[in-house]
């Protein structure tokens, strides 16, 4: 299976709570860059999820042509990561996209890479990663491919 991450864009900080937090019109086109920049490599993907906070909800959605969105309450700080594999291996597709924030996006590569949680690595806003893993997925079982930020997608 094919795991992409993407960290969601830059978010308005003033007047919001942290759960209603819209992307700024940075954040936008950081979302817009990383839907583009799949679309350019002709990377196909088969279903999202994404954490329940809006700025990452709006980065998933953001010109991504994809019928197959799950929010999850297992891509935020606190869950148990085997809840999110058990999730992932229960799906019959190729490629899939995972749109949460920090530091639970960097903790959950460094665990599917090397089965630890603490792997020096770091998702900036709007950064994308692509890991390749086996079903089922487990710690440690994948094997981490790139890790672009936004200048490496324009």
């Amino acid at each position: 299976m094919q795991i992409f991450l993407l960290r969601h864009g830059d978010a308005l900080q003033q007047g919001y709570d942290y759960v209603n937090r819209p992307l700024s019109t940075h954040g936008e086109e950081q979302a817009g860059l990383a839907a583009s920049f799949l679309e350019k490599m002709s990377i196909s993907i088969d279903a999202i999820f994404n954490s329940f906070p809006l700025r990452a909800k709006q980065t998933a959605n953001h010109k991504l042509h994809i019928r197959n969105f799950n929010e999850t309450e297992y891509l935020i700080p606190g869950t148990d990561h085997r809840q999110l594999f058990n999730e992932l291996n229960k799906l019959s597709c190729n490629a899939v996209l995972l749109v949460g924030y920090e530091p639970y996006l960097s903790t959950l590569i460094s665990l599917l890479i090397s089965g630890l949680r603490k792997s020096q690595v770091i998702l900036n806003k709007g950064s994308l990663a692509f890991i390749e893993g086996h079903i089922p997925i487990q710690p440690g079982s994948g094997l981490l491919r790139w890790l672009l930020s936004l200048e490496c997608m324009k």
